[in-house]
């Protein structure tokens, strides 16, 4: 054992925030987490406990929460040798994830491979009605995952130059929980992710492309009276090209980023897979009774999703000693923003009669076009740790969206009537731009 170092530290997180108050949308997170590392020679040992909290919600007439709220423990091993690194990391989640690299003595080269495998809770998603005497109030649904993880990476260094590619594949399988209500899903994942860095004397250049290819089908069950019925079937796919380029150092720098996105839900006409069947949330004893009310009614759904968005700015970070080693670091930050979004709905209402059935199809269509600043402003005062010292650091900072120009159209069709209107949303003026988009977060790290 050459050598022997431990270093213990606590790192915890709170973020308050809100998108679009105005409109009914809250978000909020927290995570705390503890962790310990030993090092002896080119090996090192971690492991760690953590807690995280993250809560959203949307009210419309009715309220749709997300809830995850986790403990979770982790722990592994790292080995470097003189050609090869291996990582193992396993979590209370449960998960494993293995990492095997090979390179040269140098690292002017190197590739390596990802295996992860893991059942993990992901949220609980609770609807409630605003009126109480409905049928269905409530419904609270687990929603659980089985995944499996594979990957690769190669990449290389040449005097200040590092390049690396990757692709990730992630397939996950249904679960079912003992559950009145839980949700389930059965998705394929592609990832492939490209990074070049180029270090110059002071600072650097950072160039990141992402492509993101996903196609799932969310399913939503209730299982009562030892009988199982699907209420909701979601197939959903979509793809996300993300761009991002940035040069500067801690002190100052320069971001350019951009994306480009497109989702969409297809219906199914099968019998048992509408995308909302409300009536197969009741008992057996209701759905009898009332076998030919409004409760037969189903929904199919079909949704197209397109989002253009991109943001060019620079952040001012000065760092100021003012003890020893403890020193205090405001900043700044100010970007430009663009944004298109469009979003098209043709919903299909069939309801049962006792010689068949009525179908009504309404199409909505919902277009953003905004452009405005993202400003930000933060301090951080703190002591960095070296060689097995004492070191804290205390960051607040808080974001604003100003939008400068917005413009939002909907229409909406139908069989029988056609509507179509075109507003501005609250917040687009100055005296509303605190509506919109403003987030706050606080983090604190202490490490000895």
């Amino acid at each position: 054992m050459n050598s022997f170092k431990n270093s213990l530290y606590a790192f915890e997180m709170l973020c308050l925030g809100a998108a679009s108050l105005a409109y009914g949308v809250e978000l909020n997170a927290a995570q705390v987490s503890i962790n310990d590392t030993v090092k002896f020679g080119a090996h090192r040992i971690f492991a760690g406990f953590g807690y995280e909290h993250v809560n959203g919600k949307w009210n419309d007439g009715w309220s749709l929460t997300f809830n995850r709220e986790d403990f979770l423990g982790f722990a592994g091993f790292n080995s470097d040798f003189r050609n090869i690194s291996l990582s193992v990391t396993a979590s209370s989640a449960p998960a494993i994830t293995s990492q095997l690299t090979a390179h040269t003595v140098d690292s002017s080269f190197f590739a390596g491979t990802t295996f992860g495998r893991g059942n993990p809770f992901l949220m609980t998603v609770r609807w409630e009605s605003e009126n109480d005497s409905d049928q269905v109030h409530l419904i609270e649904a687990d929603w659980e995952t089985d995944y499996i993880r594979k990957g690769f990476v190669i990449g290389g260094n040449f005097k200040r130059n590092h390049l690396q590619t990757g692709y990730e594949q992630i397939r996950t399988t249904p679960v079912k929980p003992d559950k009145e209500y839980f949700i389930k899903d059965s998705s394929q994942i592609s990832i492939w992710d490209t990074r070049y860095r180029h270090s110059f004397e002071k600072t650097a250049l950072d160039v990141q492309y992402t492509q993101l290819f996903a196609k799932s089908e969310i399913i939503g069950n209730s299982y009562r009276e030892s009988s199982t019925k699907r209420f909701m079937y979601l197939p959903v796919k979509g793809f996300i090209h993300y761009a991002n380029t940035h040069w500067g150092n801690e002190s100052y720098g320069l971001d350019a980023k951009g994306i480009l996105a497109y989702g969409k839900m297809e219906k199914n006409n099968d019998r048992f897979f509408e995308t909302l069947a409300p009536n197969r949330l009741l008992p057996a004893s209701v759905t009898q009774a009332l076998s030919f009310s409004f409760l037969q009614r189903n929904y199919l759904i079909d949704a197209d999703l397109d989002i253009a968005a991109a943001t060019f700015g620079g952040y001012f970070n000065p760092h100021f000693n003012i003890s020893g080693q403890t020193r205090i670091a405001p900043k700044f930050g100010l970007y430009g923003y663009y944004t298109y979004d469009e979003l098209e709905i043709e919903k299909t209402s069939k309801t049962t009669s006792f010689i068949g059935f009525n179908a009504d199809t309404e199409w909505w269509l919902m277009s953003l076009e905004s452009t405005g600043l993202i400003a930000n402003a933060g301090i951080s005062l703190g002591r960095p740790f070296r060689n097995n010292s004492f070191g804290f650091s205390l960051e607040w900072g808080a974001t604003q969206i100003i939008p400068l120009k917005t413009d939002i159209r909907k229409k909406w069709e139908s069989e029988t009537s056609e509507e179509s209107s075109k507003t501005k949303p609250e917040g687009s003026s100055p005296s509303g731009i605190f509506k919109n988009g403003f987030a706050t977060q606080l983090i604190t790290t202490l490490r000895f």
